[in-house]
């Protein structure tokens, strides 16, 4: 913080990304009321707006207020409806949820139970989510396309999530980050409007809308950590982080 403002560094539009709100210890989990502390900071210090308002933005295509956070959920799990539903009802805070459509519980998505197209819709229908795709069975998108999978696996969640939900998806988010230029190529290809990877940072108006970065919440991230991630000064952190690896 005391960087940034040695350089004059502004807040830049957010976009954060979690997982699960389970209190069964999953690394990529955030307790529940963990979450809750940070929605109250949230509240008090960025604006809340939908995740196609910040990749507008990104692409130069609308004016926003920088001071924003758009809020992501990836994979889709029961705790999404449980746990954030009635927070996100009470603070009016729109989300997208980047959904692995087949719906069974993984052990790589930690045996979580996950929603049913039931809790999904009623959260769409609430005008304040939108689900968007994040593969079939959350398939390495790299590994995919090697085996030759890569259009099954992204086509099967889309056509899912537009019969089961009458919506057409427009985002998508690569399952786990992995993704390399040809994959990217498939997805632009496929129709896809903007694509979130898993590479920390705050969105940059010059920023690939098919390589937008996000800011990771899980049960490693106490509040002071979260606070930093969002402040003005942490992607100068990331700049002289990585300068010193290089250097190391």
């Amino acid at each position: 913080v005391v960087l940034a403002g040695l350089f004059r560094v502004r807040i830049q539009p957010a976009i954060l990304m979690y997982h699960s709100f389970d209190s069964e210890g999953w690394r990529y989990g955030v307790e529940p009321a963990e979450l809750e502390k940070q929605i109250c900071y949230l509240t008090k210090h960025r604006t809340f707006v939908p995740l196609l308002d910040i990749v507008a933005w990104g692409k130069g295509e609308k004016l926003i207020d920088q001071n924003v956070v758009a809020v992501t959920i990836d994979d889709g799990y029961e705790d999404t409806y449980s746990v954030f539903f009635p927070l996100a009802k009470k603070y009016n805070i729109p989300f997208t949820i980047f959904l692995t459509t087949d719906l069974q519980k993984q052990a790589k998505l930690g045996n979580l139970k996950r929603p049913t197209w039931e809790q999904l819709r009623e959260m769409k229908e609430s005008g304040l989510a939108t689900v968007e795709v994040h593969g079939h069975s959350h398939l390495n998108f790299t590994e995919a396309l090697e085996k030759g999978k890569l259009e099954q696996e992204i086509e099967t969640s889309r056509v899912l999530i537009r019969e089961k939900l009458q919506y057409e998806p427009k985002y998508l988010a690569y399952p786990a980050g992995r993704q390399n230029p040809l994959v990217v190529k498939k997805v632009k290809e496929m129709g896809f409007t903007a694509a979130c990877s898993t590479s920390p940072g705050p969105v940059e108006s010059d920023s690939n809308p098919f390589l937008i970065k996000r800011i990771g919440v899980d049960r490693a991230t106490p509040l002071t950590l979260f606070k930093l991630r969002l402040s003005a000064g942490f992607p100068l952190y990331l700049k002289l982080t990585r300068l010193f690896k290089q250097h190391a």
